[in-house]
């Protein structure tokens, strides 16, 4: 999978997920921080307004992950974000 349809399915899962109860999503500060690791492509959740999200997007929740294989979207938390940085860049 390449950035380009990185790109299509993330703006696909935003528009699935944004809707008036929650903080409006920030869509191109989110393209722009595409990160491909081996397995998938990561994207992290920023928003246009200053509100305070719901608890579970703001502390649990840094973004989300595109499997390069399945192009399935899913939610990852502080600990699997710092394993991908962990492979990506091991110490």
């Amino acid at each position: 999978m390449n950035r380009d349809e990185a790109s299509r399915l993330t703006l696909l899962y935003l528009t699935e997920k944004d809707d008036c109860s929650s903080p409006a999503l920030d869509y191109p500060r989110m393209l722009t921080s595409l990160t491909e690791y081996a397995s998938c492509w990561y994207v992290d959740f920023h928003y246009r307004r200053v509100t305070r999200p719901p608890a579970h997007e703001a502390s649990e929740a840094p973004g989300f992950t595109i499997d390069k294989n399945t192009k399935q979207t899913r939610i990852i938390s502080w600990e699997e974000l710092f394993e991908l940085n962990c492979e990506r860049h091991p110490f």
